[in-house]
């Protein structure tokens, strides 16, 4: 149990077992992966929101973390590759661990898939980056995850 104080008084924290396996075993806190996903196409209400439901899922699969840990953020901009101005999209996936060889060889092929299939974005105008990010360079609610 941890006990702090805030302007209302001293509190006390109960940490429960499944919490507390979570910050063991994976050293780093509950990491929120996040996809951000920018394309050239803008899309309906609906559509972003399919997608977002669709994205979050894979990359949820993937990397092995339940969806209320993930982040997708899909908007639109304007990008220019190999000369060319329109119809792209770049991707990034940040995670606190978890990414390797493997799975991003199964992200790239679903995400661009995926992205293909909603969009109509040609698969070769489709980039997708990866980071992993140490836990100390990660915010969330007020502290860092390292």
């Amino acid at each position: 149990m941890l006990s702090y104080s805030n302007e209302t008084g001293i509190r006390d924290i109960k940490w429960y077992p499944v919490l507390l396996t979570v910050y063991v075993t994976k050293g780093k806190g509950i990491a929120m992966p996040l996809l951000k996903v920018q394309l050239t196409e803008e899309l309906s209400g609906e559509k972003k929101s399919l997608m977002h439901t669709g994205l979050c899922e894979i990359v949820s699969k993937v990397l092995a973390k339940p969806v209320s840990y993930i982040m997708v953020i899909i908007e639109k901009t304007d990008i220019s590759m190999a000369g060319q101005c329109g119809n792209a999209s770049y991707i990034e996936l940040r995670s606190i661990g978890g990414i390797t060889s493997k799975n991003t060889a199964a992200i790239t092929e679903m995400v661009t898939n995926y992205v293909n299939k909603e969009t109509g974005i040609p698969s070769e105008r489709i980039f997708i980056n990866f980071s992993d990010i140490p836990g100390s360079l990660w915010g969330w609610n007020g502290s860092t995850f390292g």
